[in-house]
């Protein structure tokens, strides 16, 4: 099932709801090419390491996500993972950032669960986001008036009449940690952490794809996500999509800072929502586990 946008208001107006029209038209440009490359025997390369892919359809699909987009609002910037930037990335008060394929790995692989991800921030304050599943057509959506899975609206679990989801042994964690990178860089810690997940989760999976697994808990069909050492295109759009479906995202920062909240990049070559981690809860969930691993986590890493 696809989304029509069709009765949007005018595609050029900076508003949250015709920015995620348009995101929904550019990321929806790019389905037929992607499934009718999948599991057709798609080439791929290393970007940084084995497990870090790159294929020519990830460069390909950015290039129509920026065409369309940039087409859409010529005053905006472009913020993509495959190096397609605008000039002047960040110096716009409309901004796009997008990671064409979420979950490259698994496309190269045959396996279903990768997303386009297309975030929309004005003055850095993200207002708009798609997720799109071009395998099953699912579009995860929001806007200032709420998140949505295709035409249907999701609905926000009222806080102080639902009681909290606590017992972790009925919930389900999804998480990519630890990587290789991880268990290179935390040793023995990652493991510890893992086994404790595992026996304490009722379910822990690794989807490779933090868009697809964010979107999901906004959905309800998980509860919990985290994740280390990722980038803005990985999770901003997940992220406000969680918000607004009224779950809970957080960027957590400095270990050894006063206060674990929102770290804004100083880096000129780091878009400024990249955090150290990342943690999200579906509606009416909390979890102590994953906070708390989370935080010892980046203690070890400051220490080291």
């Amino acid at each position: 099932m696809t989304q029509d946008s069709s009765s949007a208001v005018s595609p050029n107006a900076l508003d949250s709801a015709s920015l995620r029209a348009v995101a929904i038209a550019a990321a929806q440009a790019t389905g037929p090419g992607l499934r009718a490359a999948f599991r057709g025997g798609v080439t791929s390369r290393e970007k940084t390491n084995a497990h870090d892919l790159v294929t020519d359809f990830d460069e390909d699909t950015e290039r129509i996500l920026a065409d369309y987009l940039l087409n859409a609002y010529p005053e905006s910037t472009f913020w993509g993972e495959e190096d397609t930037q605008s000039d002047s990335a960040g110096g716009a008060e409309l901004e796009w950032i997008v990671d064409p394929i979420d979950g490259t790995s698994n496309f190269v692989h045959g396996i279903a669960l990768f997303s386009v991800s297309i975030a929309a921030t004005i003055n850095q304050e993200l207002v708009a986001a798609v997720v799109y599943d071009p395998i099953a057509e699912i579009v995860f959506s929001a806007d200032e008036f709420g998140a949505y899975i295709n035409d249907t609206k999701i609905s926000r679990e009222d806080d102080a009449s639902q009681p909290l989801r606590s017992d972790e042994r009925s919930l389900s964690l999804l998480t990519d940690y630890p990587s290789a990178e991880a268990i290179a860089e935390d040793g023995p810690l990652a493991l510890e952490a893992f086994g404790d997940l595992v026996t304490t989760f009722a379910t822990v999976r690794r989807p490779v794809s933090s868009a697809q697994s964010l979107a999901h808990v906004a959905a309800g069909w998980s509860d919990v996500w985290f994740g280390f050492g990722l980038k803005a295109w990985d999770i901003a759009a997940g992220a406000f999509i969680v918000q607004q479906a009224g779950g809970h995202f957080e960027a957590i920062g400095d270990a050894t800072a006063d206060t674990l909240a929102q770290r804004i990049s100083e880096d000129d070559d780091v878009h400024p929502l990249t955090a150290p981690a990342y943690f999200a809860l579906g509606p009416g969930v909390e979890s102590e586990t994953t906070y708390g691993w989370i935080t010892r986590i980046l203690e070890h890493r400051q220490r080291g």
